[in-house]
């Protein structure tokens, strides 16, 4: 993302459909919720959906949350443009803006949850701690950061033809070879490893 962008898909209509699709099926593996349980939404009053890409999660967020609370403050950061939607979407702030390098002042500690889903298939593995810190920084304290990654290591198909291993080892291997992660684990300041905690 630093100096070419990673994103290693188009960005044309297809696209934006196979995001689209790939929400709703992000959205069934968390039985319908766009907000892990956990969160008390009664205290979330600003939301940013990092790599929003179409803005189909922070959109729905709008039309499910935002519309019990009309004083919420929803924004959606993406590197590029091209996939918003042409008419914005309403109650909704879309920002460009590369998670690598620092988010500006006005943004730091300003919400109370960040949405993230799926960087690392953006994201070179030497930006990877950069674009953590960056994403910290704009969390309120004591804010809620709700993380999805999908990891091609433990993505075996059941039951394990040669095909579908052959997949993995190909996705796995294309990603290694684009400097993209190809686990997602991370190593914060404090030395502690976080990988696909709950």
């Amino acid at each position: 993302m630093a100096s070419a962008e990673a994103y290693m898909l188009s960005r044309d209509q297809e696209e934006s459909q196979r995001l689209n699709t790939q929400h709703q099926f992000m959205r069934q593996l968390a039985n319908g919720k766009l907000v892990q349980p956990s969160v008390p939404l009664t205290e979330v009053r600003a939301i940013a959906d990092v790599a929003t890409g179409t803005g189909i999660w922070i959109q729905e967020v709008a039309h499910e949350i935002g519309t019990a609370n009309n004083d919420m403050d929803l924004v959606g950061f993406d590197i590029s443009s091209q996939q918003y939607p042409k008419n914005g979407i309403n109650d909704v702030d879309l920002v460009v803006h590369d998670v690598t390098k620092p988010f500006p002042k006005e943004h730091h500690g300003r919400f109370d949850l960040v949405n993230v889903r799926l960087l690392s298939y953006a994201l070179e593995s030497k930006d990877l701690q950069t674009a953590v810190k960056n994403i910290v920084d704009i969390l309120r304290p004591g804010g809620y950061l709700q993380w999805q990654e999908i990891d091609a290591i433990d993505s075996w198909a059941r039951p394990q033809t040669p095909n579908a291993r052959s997949t993995i080892v190909c996705i796995i291997s294309e990603r290694m070879a684009r400097g993209l992660t190809p686990a997602f684990v991370i190593r914060l300041a404090s030395g502690k490893d976080i990988a696909d905690q709950p």
